[in-house]
C-alpha cells in the first residue's frame, strides 16, 4: 500500500513537472519567439545534468555506506538445527 503511494506521488510529481515544461516552454516561445527557446533550453542544460549526476553520486555513495554497515552486522550460520 505505502509503495502505490509512493509511486502515485512519483507520478504526480512527473506530471506538474511536465505541466510546467509546458508552459513555461510556451510562454517563451511566444515572448521571445524560437531562438532564444532554444538558447535557454542550452543555456540550463549543462547546470541541470551537473546537479543531476552529483545527485545520482551522492545517491550511490549513501547506498554504499549503507550496504557496507548492513554487512558487518550479520551472523555466521552454523549449521545448529
Amino acid at each position: 500500500m505505502i509503495d502505490r503511494l509512493l509511486n502515485r506521488e512519483i507520478n504526480a510529481e512527473i506530471v506538474a513537472t511536465a505541466l510546467f515544461i509546458i508552459i513555461s516552454g510556451f510562454y517563451l516561445l511566444v515572448k521571445y519567439g524560437i531562438s532564444r527557446l532554444i538558447d535557454n533550453l542550452f543555456l540550463w542544460m549543462f547546470p541541470a545534468s551537473v546537479m543531476i549526476f552529483l545527485t545520482l553520486l551522492l545517491v550511490k555513495i549513501i547506498e554504499h555506506f549503507y550496504n557496507r554497515r548492513i554487512s558487518r552486522h550479520r551472523y555466521v550460520d552454523l549449521g545448529n538445527k
